[in-house]
């Protein structure tokens, strides 16, 4: 009994850490598009959990244009998805662009990949988003869908 006991715990630690954010506070040099965002240095990054429209499909320019007013210029929390907590484990997609979350505002306590979803401005993609946030994004997406906000609203999207 007591050997099942850590093994489940075991099991779980594992699961809670399979996918860990490594945190860093860094300056946004530019937006690109809603969901593309270009770090101090060059280094570019795209939102993880969620998909902007491109800049010449419909709502791609507020999207854009969100993005930029909210963290264009400023310094902002990036947390990078991680296999193993390290910068040499970061997980990219299929473009090799790490994929990361932001957070903006005083003492960063807005998520920007969450505010786009709440704006209608961004779909939820699950492809690399952690487990633990799937309740969240749904629920910001949700709200948006409800209110018809965005690229929600009648016969937007």
């Amino acid at each position: 009994m007591k050997g099942m006991l850590r093994r489940a715990i075991l099991l779980l630690t594992l699961l809670a850490t399979a996918f860990p954010m490594q945190a860093s506070t860094r300056n946004i040099q530019e937006v690109r598009q809603g969901d593309l965002i270009v770090i101090e240095g060059g280094w570019e990054t795209r939102l993880t959990g969620i998909r902007c429209p491109t800049l010449s499909d419909p709502y791609g320019k507020e999207a854009y244009d969100f993005t930029r007013s909210s963290i264009e210029g400023n310094r902002v929390a990036l947390f990078t998805l991680t296999s193993d907590n390290t910068a040499t484990g970061i997980i990219r997609d299929e473009e090799g662009l790490p994929r990361g979350e932001i957070w903006f505002g005083e003492n960063y306590s807005r998520e920007l990949n969450v505010e786009l979803l709440k704006q209608g401005l961004a779909v939820l993609d699950s492809t690399y988003l952690p487990d633990d946030k799937t309740a969240t994004y749904s629920a910001a997406e949700y709200h948006a869908k409800k209110l018809k906000i965005g690229m929600w609203s009648e016969g937007a999207y």
